[in-house]
């Protein structure tokens, strides 16, 4: 009986993948690249970047939440309907209108990230600077809650514009934390 209750309140949970969106795949004769899990290498699928992805594989669960400057929402909207997906909102609350206003950016991440109970970010739009903000945020933001985060995906590039690895950057932000948490220790026994 408890297992039920537990699996009723799973259901309830409200989930998300939150992805912050590059611009590739936007150009008019960019063609479709390979990616695959990194613990699936035989199952291999094309498409034009990680959203159409994303979208197959999570949107039967998860929410599909997009952090976009109006660029790169212009060149994902082209992603997607070259795609075949229309089923995408892109939330105007979510629209970063400045790439350098760094506190606006990180209000908009951490009202993505507090609005779920349970979390998968993908930064695989390079190590730009909004991944990297995202990532330093997503430390943070493990501190509250470690179990909130489930995964980290990253398309690491195996062969520029034609292969890529989805790999999974959990561990690492696990690392960050008892790094940081062995450091305070050490400074003050806490």
């Amino acid at each position: 009986m408890a297992l039920k209750i537990k699996n009723k309140a799973n259901e309830n949970m409200k989930k998300a993948v939150i992805t912050i969106l590059g611009m590739q795949g936007g150009d008019v004769n960019h063609k479709k690249a390979e990616y695959y899990f990194e613990s699936n290498r035989t199952d291999q699928n094309e498409y034009y970047n990680t959203l159409p992805l994303l979208i197959e594989k999570y949107s039967n669960k998860y929410n599909i939440v997009t952090i976009y400057t109006k660029e790169a929402k212009q060149a994902n909207e082209i992603v997607l309907e070259k795609s075949g997906v229309s089923n995408i909102e892109f939330h105007e609350k979510n629209l970063i209108k400045d790439d350098k206003n760094f506190n606006d950016i990180f209000k908009i991440i951490d009202e993505a990230i507090e609005e779920y109970d349970e979390i998968i970010v993908d930064v695989s739009h390079g190590f730009r600077h909004l991944p990297i903000l995202m990532t330093v945020d997503l430390i943070i933001q493990n501190f509250q809650n470690t179990n909130k985060v489930k995964k980290i995906l990253f398309a690491k590039e195996i062969e520029k514009f034609k292969l890529y690895e989805m790999m999974d950057l959990k561990e690492y932000l696990d690392l960050a934390n008892i790094s940081f948490i062995l450091t305070s220790f050490e400074k003050n026994y806490t």
